[in-house]
């Protein structure tokens, strides 16, 4: 079999040795990451962390044999290697170790390009498993919101976010680690397949409540069409972000209606308050011109005067109130009713026009 068919042959095949290989030493270094983050943080007591250096450093030198059968030609290298670095540390010397110019020397040209397919694969589970870290951290938030009461409940409902905040941080790191390795095979520094994860991308709207404040202006991240449109041509990659887009327009569409019924909802209060003051002004005023205003003063005997001022100076204050909410009512906008217009009517007639003529649209 020529190389070319070789190299097909073990780069489809997934149950192929050649790829068993490769990915059995990418486990590996998810573990010798795994050991390396508990050491920095200083969460594993030292009896444990012998254990577990003992045990990945056995899978390593078992590991070692199928991968000199598979590329004997990294012997030297790996014979190179400090035989007292301790096993977190060890160079499992994949071809994503190496310059990409050196492959060809090494006999590593077919396995760097299954790696570099597993590599894909394994950026593609990690974006996976990121989004559903971000919705189960989500999930558990607004439930913690909505149920968690006393510092009991509420103790342990954050040990469980935790342990989800500590998931999407591993997963985010996967995804880091795979992306520089296939930088490396592909010896690039970007690729717009596989574009760098930032912090701020590691968001979601919450679908199922109310918008946040500020959520409105944010665009949802990469992240939650990452790999979709892969492999599509023009027209399909066309039609499939319009679907994913038709869920965010029904909701902005949804959004305005609801902020066109605030907008009717306060100026029909401007209008109730305005009304309202102008029927204390009147009720003052009435008052202040009777001659029973209290129960003590019959009719006919004359109130003291700070009983008869009192009602025009209340009735002066809802005047001007009525006046200054007039005022701003104009001043923003608002506009009342006609004599010869129903409150139902005029509400139509000021609501903005929600039809849109998609066939004028360019």
């Amino acid at each position: 079999m020529s190389e070319k068919a070789q190299a097909k042959t073990d780069t489809l095949g997934c149950a192929t040795p050649l790829a068993q290989v490769i990915h059995s030493g990418m486990k590996i270094q998810i573990k010798q990451n795994e050991l390396k983050l508990s050491i920095k943080k200083n969460d594993i007591p030292s009896d444990t962390l012998q254990q577990q250096q003992h045990a990945l450093a056995r899978e390593i030198h078992s590991w070692r044999k199928t991968q000199l059968r598979a590329t004997p030609a990294i012997e030297n290298h790996i014979e190179a290697t400090d035989v007292h670095v301790e096993a977190e540390e060890e160079p499992l010397y994949l071809p994503s170790d190496f310059l990409p110019e050196e492959h060809g020397s090494l006999g590593l040209t077919t396995v760097a390009e299954v790696e570099y397919q597993l590599r894909e694969g394994e950026a593609n589970d990690a974006v996976t498993s990121l989004c559903q870290a971000i919705i189960h951290g989500m999930v558990l938030l607004e439930n913690k919101s909505q149920h968690s009461r006393g510092v009991y409940q509420n103790m342990r409902a954050l040990t469980y976010m935790n342990n989800v905040k500590d998931r999407k941080a591993a997963w985010a790191s996967h995804y880091r680690h795979s992306r520089n390795k296939i930088l490396h095979l592909a010896g690039k520094t970007l690729l717009d397949d596989f574009p760098p994860l930032l912090d701020q991308d590691m968001f979601a709207k919450n679908a199922a409540g109310a918008r946040g404040l500020g959520e409105g202006s944010k665009t949802d991240s990469w992240i939650w069409t990452f790999g979709k449109l892969r492999g599509m041509g023009k027209d399909e990659k066309a039609s499939f972000i319009m679907e994913t887009e038709k869920v965010q327009w029904c909701q902005a569409r949804t959004d305005m209606e609801h902020w066109i019924e605030e907008v009717e909802i306060i100026k029909e209060e401007f209008r109730r308050f305005v009304r309202g003051c102008e029927r204390m002004e009147t009720v003052w005023t009435e008052l202040s011109k009777s001659q029973v205003v209290s129960k003590k003063y019959v009719f006919g005997e004359k109130p003291p005067s700070g009983f008869r001022a009192y009602a025009p100076q209340k009735a002066d204050m809802y005047q001007r109130m009525a006046t200054d909410t007039r005022k701003c009512f104009s001043k923003g906008g608002g506009q009342w009713p006609s004599a010869n217009e129903t409150f139902s009517e005029h509400v139509r007639w000021q609501r903005p026009n929600l039809m849109i003529d998609w066939n004028g649209l360019k």
